[in-house]
């Protein structure tokens, strides 16, 4: 028996699409910031520093790196979000109705090997 509403999950997800638009509003952020760090610093501005190649080879590491790290803490908001408070709220509102007739469940068959299970054995081509 399970009583999910619909809007319990829904407002999860409106949590994470808030929490990846602050991210992203930092990440602008701090990428602002570099690039206004380095067109202080070199001599001729805007894309003719770019094409010239007289930006510095850090820049290029810190934007990576910047970018490595909002990454990162878009998965960390995934897991978090859609892998651990989703399954939560499932967990929560679902109930299992009598467990005890699940006692004499037991597996039967033969003991199947990874090799030579593929997917023409799953569909049953007659290979």
């Amino acid at each position: 028996m399970c009583e999910l509403r619909p809007g319990s999950l829904i407002a999860v997800y409106w949590k994470l699409i808030a929490l990846s638009l602050l991210v992203i509003l930092v990440f602008a952020a701090i990428a602002g910031g570099i690039t206004a760090a380095l067109f202080a610093g070199t001599p001729s501005r805007g894309a003719v520093a770019i094409l010239s190649g007289q930006l510095p080879m850090w820049s290029f590491a810190l934007y990576a790196v910047a970018y490595l790290l909002l990454m990162i803490t878009f998965w960390v908001l995934m897991r978090i979000y859609t892998l651990q408070r989703v399954w939560r709220r499932v967990l929560a509102a679902c109930a299992v109705i009598d467990i005890a007739d699940a006692s004499d469940v037991a597996a039967t068959g033969d003991i199947a090997s990874a090799f030579g299970e593929g997917l023409a054995d799953g569909l049953d081509f007659g290979l």
